[in-house]
């Protein structure tokens, strides 16, 4: 039989661990809130075939007069792309990359969406078709700043259908154990 000292300790731990599984619980349940407010937007692009030359889709963020890039998708050949944003107005942008620098350059073939997305949370958007055509039009993409973009290397995201070695830094043991069921919180 358990004294009244040692009932007390399995008490006080009993309470503490069901607070601290509400808590984690709690957490769970607003990392899912914001999961689930993030928006998808997927479509496919045709373009001519031009052997070595990457093409590049662009996510662009309207901010009232101000437009940034938000992020961009590089493809080896025209097929499926996707982006998961935030809620906001954005616009895509495609063009073939003819020199590989994932910079658009002026003279490089280009595609503009057609209007502008407005997301709210959770938004699904598919079956955009971009095309680009075999010829630039003249100053497309003069007032949306493309020469930004920049190459990414496996430890800036993860990718969806991604191959990783174990030994990549990601799962490196002193990383929080918890950190799986935290995307937004985790670095």
């Amino acid at each position: 039989m358990l004294g009244k000292y040692e009932r007390r300790i399995v008490w006080a731990t009993l309470c503490g661990t069901l607070f601290l599984s509400a808590c984690v619980f709690h957490q769970v349940k607003q990392q899912q809130e914001r999961m689930a407010a993030m928006c998808r937007i997927e479509g496919t692009l045709s373009a001519p075939q031009e052997p070595g030359n990457p093409l590049v889709v662009v996510l662009i963020r309207h901010d009232g007069a101000r437009r940034e890039i938000f992020d961009h998708y590089v493809l080896e050949r025209p097929g499926r792309w996707y982006f998961i944003a935030a809620p906001g107005i954005y616009s895509l942008a495609a063009f073939s990359d003819r020199n590989g620098d994932l910079s658009y350059e002026p003279g490089e073939p280009v595609a503009l969406s057609a209007k502008q997305l407005d997301l709210s949370s959770g938004s699904r958007i598919d079956a955009i078709e971009l095309t680009i055509s075999s010829r630039a039009p003249t100053d497309a993409l003069e007032e949306i700043e493309l020469r930004v973009l920049r190459g990414r290397s496996i430890h800036d995201a993860s990718a969806v259908g991604e191959v990783a070695d174990l030994s990549d830094p990601r799962f490196d043991p002193s990383k929080k154990a918890d950190d799986i069921g935290r995307p937004f919180d985790c670095k």
